[in-house]
């Protein structure tokens, strides 16, 4: 995640370099707090017509805490420097 914009309204940047406009879901909306930086599943509208000049829209499905994602980066199951790129954001 690389910004927090308000009313479960984030900016989320994909695993191909993807900008979204991250929706949490309302299951998990006042189960996980997230913050940026947090490691997320996405789900994208693919029923959305893309415009030029605006963010593809996706679900926030779930979230991993660092320690899971560190998990997952050390045992290559997301890129090795993934994690390190959204922390340059």
């Amino acid at each position: 995640m690389t910004e927090i914009y308000g009313g479960e309204h984030m900016s989320v940047k994909g695993e191909d370099g993807t900008l979204y406009m991250g929706l949490i879901r309302g299951k998990i909306k006042k189960r996980m707090w997230t913050r940026v930086g947090d490691l997320v599943i996405l789900s994208p509208w693919y029923f959305e017509t893309e415009k030029e000049g605006k963010k593809r829209k996706a679900h926030i499905i779930w979230r991993y805490t660092r320690t899971q994602s560190t998990w997952l980066q050390n045992h290559n199951y997301i890129k090795k420097n993934f994690l390190e790129d959204m922390q340059n954001i």
